[in-house]
């Protein structure tokens, strides 16, 4: 009879063999065949009545990864007991991060009863990668293992795509430091200023141009490749590999990948454009009203730049544990804490950007005598202050988006917009 071992008496476990400076990382699932959707049958479940469940836990003191699989009344024998991956829930992939078992003789090698059994493993977590030639390194599978990226699939003589399956469940995290995952995460927020800042030049130069703006601005300029090329490097050698402590560089809250961070910079400032101004920007940009578009659209980047600036600032400072705003922990210790740094402005500077120096353009000379509802037909108004704080909105309701990606967060950007719960602000 499988004894189930409970997160509860598992925790008090954990919490008495964990070594001071350890992280440690626990997963826990069950499987079923409605986890799934890659059988080539139907729906893509296999209507299974077999059940299965995975514990696995892993402490950087020893690098050693720890797990439990078992399964019950397969309907045919087991072939092969893969962790696919990278991959959410509703994914199907065909890398494997690791394997327990690479085919049916591994499995028939391990004498397991192939319908019904437990197998329990104790194994670095350098080998078992080793030995899967996974495509990935040690840190990597880790770190996709923590995003809960993967699946544990059981492969069967009837259902060789996998009979039953279970997603991957991180159910403890306990993280020993959080100062030492702030290089990378400095990192990643660092490029991703510089990378959006590019971005938004590179589309102001195809307004001043004229022409097909459209097709400009669907083009990439080349300090723009440079930058994101840079991203990946300094991911690699910020946030990759373990530390020598044994824990991984990549921070457990806080941040995703350097593809992410990429690919969010470019949305976020082509998105912002077409808040203001629509999805065609051709006719959008009209030449009578082109000068006023592109200064306010300039003063509009720099206080979107300056929001993403303090907002590192205040992120660096907190994990470093010397400076947060009220409420948060010192140093940080969870993504609430982070969230705390969205808006925060303790030397005005983003309140000089956004409102004062944006509010100046739009009464300026550059300005005089457009008509402002049809030159910035995303907020609609003629009137300089409503569109002021229309632009604000918009700028917020990026930046908010944005960071919610990049840093995997969870604040609500409805709210942190406008302060209403209105829909102003949706991914």
């Amino acid at each position: 009879m499988r004894v189930r071992m409970t997160l509860v008496v598992l925790g008090i476990l954990l919490a008495i063999g964990t070594p001071a400076g350890a992280d440690t990382y626990v997963w826990e699932m069950d499987a079923s065949e409605d986890q799934v959707n890659n059988s080539g049958v139907g729906d893509g479940s296999t209507d299974s009545a077999a059940t299965g469940h995975v514990v696995m836990d892993y402490d950087t003191s020893t690098g050693i990864l720890n797990f439990t699989v078992d399964w019950q009344n397969l309907e045919t024998l087991m072939t092969k007991l893969h962790v696919h991956g990278p991959a959410g829930p509703g994914q199907s992939v065909m890398p494997h991060l690791f394997n327990v078992f690479t085919d049916e003789p591994d499995v028939i090698a391990a004498g397991v009863d192939r319908t019904t059994d437990s197998y329990p493993v104790s194994v670095p977590l350098a080998d078992i990668v080793a030995g899967t030639g996974s495509q990935f390194d040690p840190a990597t599978v880790l770190r996709h293992m923590y995003r809960e990226l993967g699946y544990m699939n059981y492969h069967t003589q009837t259902w060789p795509m996998g009979e039953i399956r279970a997603n991957l469940v991180l159910v403890v995290s306990s993280v020993a430091s959080t100062k030492n995952h702030e290089p990378c995460m400095s990192t990643l927020n660092k490029q991703f200023a510089k990378v959006g800042k590019a971005i938004g030049k590179h589309i102001l130069r195809c307004m001043k141009d004229g022409g097909d703006i459209e097709a400009c601005v669907a083009t990439q300029s080349d300090q723009v490749t440079s930058l994101k090329f840079k991203t990946g490097t300094r991911f690699v050698s910020k946030c990759g590999g373990f530390d020598n402590d044994g824990a991984l560089r990549w921070p457990p809250f806080g941040a995703t990948d350097d593809t992410t961070v990429n690919a969010v910079a470019d949305d976020k400032e082509v998105q912002l454009v077409r808040d203001i101004y629509g999805n065609d920007l051709n006719t959008a940009i009209a030449p009578a009203t082109s000068s006023c578009q592109v200064a306010v659209t300039q003063r509009v980047q720099a206080c979107q730049d300056t929001k993403v600036k303090w907002f590192n600032k205040c992120k660096k400072a907190g994990m470093k544990g010397k400076e947060a705003p009220a409420g948060a922990d010192l140093p940080f210790d969870d993504a609430t804490d982070i969230e705390s740094c969205m808006g925060h402005d303790p030397k005005s500077k983003i309140s000089k950007a956004c409102v004062t120096r944006v509010d100046d353009t739009i009464g300026g000379s550059k300005c005089a005598g457009s008509d402002l509802s049809a030159a910035f037909p995303g907020c609609g108004t003629g009137d300089p202050g409503v569109l002021g704080d229309c632009l604000d909105r918009l700028v917020e309701c990026r930046v908010c988006l944005a960071l919610n990606t990049i840093d995997n967060l969870a604040r609500d950007c409805d709210d942190f917009d406008d302060g209403l719960a209105n829909a102003s602000c949706v991914p």
